[in-house]
Parts: structure tokens; C-alpha cells; sequence
């Protein structure tokens, strides 16, 4: 579509104006391997692709001047519609009875641009007739160059994505091995131990690499990170089963204190528990990386909140980390920024952002270097 190009249309119509002393035109393109002209859609006239022209139509004005290559005229007859539907139908819709058809061709495309012309109106004398043909060649050269820029970079984004899901899928196939591999040998050693605790702690790690093989199945089909399952969590619930299994691995062996303050009678928030889990386990994860030795997190979950008139259940997670300056704070969820510069850094809160609010959830952070950082995850109830 012509449209792609909208600066160089833009300058073409000015010029037209400026130079010729005619309205905009509209342009009709052929393709190399097709045999009908076919509007350019453009800014001023989106449905301007409805409107084809068979090129060898011997009664359309516009198909005599692309196959003779010379410019034409199309006059309203006195009993409309005339020799041609199509022609009359173009001058209706650019509010004309005439029309001034210029051939042009380049090295991408060719056509012919057909301006807006009354029956009455003069079309000048050979120098402005080859000043029409220069003015067009070299606008429809401009555009076409960006059509093709265009095409060019579409083509470029596809073959990435398909490069993209290919990889994705043999990494899936491959971490899938192993994955499985674990959770057998976690079945086996569940039923050689006796302990309830160790048992429960067992279980936990087995969802966890249930969960982490949905996240990679999911990416191998390239469908998003969002996850699925049911649309509402025990929030107390999930936040004693992440302490439980990553308390000591997180937190534990760095010398860190975590404290969890909950309800177990909180009412369900209206978030599937595996997209809760992935928003708790990203902030979890950066504070265990900013909390220096002796350093304290502290997670509390309460409910009773009203927020925009909708009752809502409130995840609180506080440290008394370095905490952060005000430029990164206002950078934190951009897409583009890099909160860490570890490998794969700064890309987990962005995902946490588009986790919570896809949900219908709002998530705040409140920071100040030397007194820690503060997030506050406001999730609606579960209906």
C-alpha cells in the first residue's frame, strides 16, 4: 500500500499543488506479475483499493494511458456512467468531472496517477505536460523506494520471529529432558522419605518444574508469557508455599530475614495463581540480590482496600536494601530498560507490570536510595 509512505505522499501532493497547479492525485498500480491497476490506498482516500482496472480495458481511460503510455483525459459523458464504470466512479469520488491521467513507471512498480481535472480546465502546453511527467516519475520513484523499505523491514521481522520460534522450540525440547528427568527422581525420593515436611517442600518443587515447563512450552509456541489456568489465588496460600520453598535458598543463606504477615481467611484474588507466583518469584529475586547481609524483606498481604471504587486485596514487599535513585525508579517498568547487568537482566519487572495489570491489577513502587524500596500490588477480588 502506498500508504507506508505518507511523508513522501505528503510532499507529492504539496508539489502537485505548488508546481502543477492541480489537486493531489491518486495513483493506480500494476504488479509485475498482475494484469489489473489497482488503487493506492493513501491518507486522504483509505478505500481507494476498492476500486480496480482491468489493464486491458479498452473502454477506461486510465488503462489506455498505462498500455499506450501517454497522458490521458476522462471527461464526465452527458449520461453518466459513460464507456466506464470505473473512470466515472474515480471522478464522483475525487468530486471532479475530469480526470488527467499520467503513466509513470520505475524499477519497483508502475502505474498511473490520475489527477483530479474539470472538463473545462486547459492541460497546458508540452513544457508543463513534461513537467507533469517529471513531477510524477520522480514522486512515484520516492514512494515506491519507501514501499519497498518497508517491505524490506517486514520481511527482515519475519524471518527473525520464525528464526526465533525455531530456536525456542529446541531449547523447549531440550530443557524438557531434564526437566523430566528431575521430577522423576523428586517422585522417587518422595516415596523413600518419611518426613511430612521434606515431603511437602518435595511437592512444592514439583509444581514449580511444572510450572517452569508450561512458561517454556509457551514460549517455544511463541503464544506469550501470560499465564493460563484458573483466574483467581489463595494468596496466603502461595506466599507460605514460595517461603517455604525459597526462604532458605533466597534469603536464608545470605544472611537475609524474611517476615510474612498474613490472613489465612484473605479472599481470592482475581489473578491465576501461576502469573502470581511469576510477579511474587521476579520480586523476590531482585530484593535477595539488593538486601546486603543482615538485611530484612518483609511481605504482607491484606485485604479491606477499595481502590477506583472496586474492592481489592493488597501484596505489599518491602526492603531496606540501598534502595534506588528517582531516574532508575521512573525507568523501572519500561520495556526497554535494564535493571540489572546480569545476563537477562531488566527484563523481569516489565513482565511483572504486564502481569498484574492484564489482570485488571495496578502495581506501585516506592524508593529512595539508603532506605530501601517498596512495592505495593493492588489485585481486584476474585468474583
Amino acid at each position: 500500500s502506498f500508504s507506508k509512505g505518507c511523508s513522501a505522499w505528503t510532499d507529492f501532493s504539496l508539489a502537485s499543488r505548488l508546481l502543477l497547479g492541480l489537486d493531489a492525485p491518486v495513483l493506480f498500480v500494476k504488479p509485475v506479475d498482475g494484469d489489473e491497476l489497482t488503487g493506492a490506498a493513501n491518507p486522504a482516500h483509505p478505500g481507494l483499493s476498492q476500486i480496480r482496472i482491468a489493464a486491458d480495458d479498452q473502454n477506461s481511460v486510465i488503462a489506455e494511458a498505462y498500455r499506450d503510455n501517454v497522458e490521458t483525459r476522462f471527461q464526465a459523458a452527458p449520461r453518466p456512467p459513460g464507456r466506464s464504470a470505473a473512470d466515472w466512479q474515480l471522478a464522483r469520488w475525487l468530486e471532479s468531472d475530469g480526470l488527467l491521467c499520467v503513466p509513470w513507471s520505475n524499477g519497483f512498480e508502475s502505474g498511473v496517477a490520475v489527477f483530479p481535472c474539470p472538463s473545462a480546465e486547459d492541460a497546458g502546453e508540452e513544457i508543463e505536460h513534461t513537467l507533469r511527467q517529471l513531477l510524477t516519475e520522480a514522486a512515484t520513484m520516492r514512494i515506491s523506494e519507501r514501499n519497498a523499505e518497508e517491505r524490506l523491514r517486514h520481511e527482515i521481522e519475519e524471518n527473525i520471529g520464525r528464526r526465533y520460534v525455531d530456536h525456542a522450540r529446541r531449547i523447549a525440547h531440550e530443557a524438557s529432558n531434564p526437566l523430566t528427568v528431575i521430577k522423576t527422581y523428586l517422585g522417587i525420593i518422595d516415596e523413600k522419605v518419611e518426613d511430612a515436611t521434606l515431603k511437602e517442600q518435595l511437592n512444592l518443587l514439583s509444581d514449580e518444574l511444572d510450572r517452569v515447563g508450561a512458561l517454556i512450552r509457551k514460549t517455544s509456541d511463541f503464544t506469550g508469557i501470560l499465564p493460563t489456568g484458573p483466574a483467581h489465588s489463595g494468596v496466603a496460600e502461595i506466599l507460605h508455599d514460595l517461603r517455604a520453598l525459597y526462604g532458605e535458598a533466597l534469603f536464608a543463606r545470605r544472611g537475609i530475614h524474611f517476615e510474612l504477615r498474613t490472613s489465612p481467611n484473605l479472599p481470592a484474588a482475581a489473578i491465576p495463581p501461576d502469573a502470581l507466583k511469576q510477579v511474587l518469584l521476579n520480586l523476590f529475586k531482585n530484593a535477595a540480590e539488593a538486601i546486603p547481609e543482615g538485611g530484612k524483606l518483609t511481605v504482607s498481604a491484606v485485604a479491606g482496600i477499595n481502590a477506583n471504587g472496586s474492592p481489592c486485596l493488597e501484596v505489599r514487599v518491602v526492603d531496606n536494601g540501598p534502595g534506588m535513585s528517582p531516574e532508575r525508579v521512573q525507568n523501572l517498568f519500561a520495556g526497554g530498560a535494564r535493571n540489572s547487568t546480569k545476563p537477562g537482566g531488566g527484563v523481569g519487572l516489565p513482565v511483572v507490570r504486564e502481569l498484574v495489570t492484564s489482570n485488571g491489577g495496578t502495581i506501585l513502587c516506592r524508593s529512595q536510595l539508603g532506605s530501601g524500596t517498596v512495592f505495593q500490588i493492588f489485585m481486584p477480588l476474585a468474583a
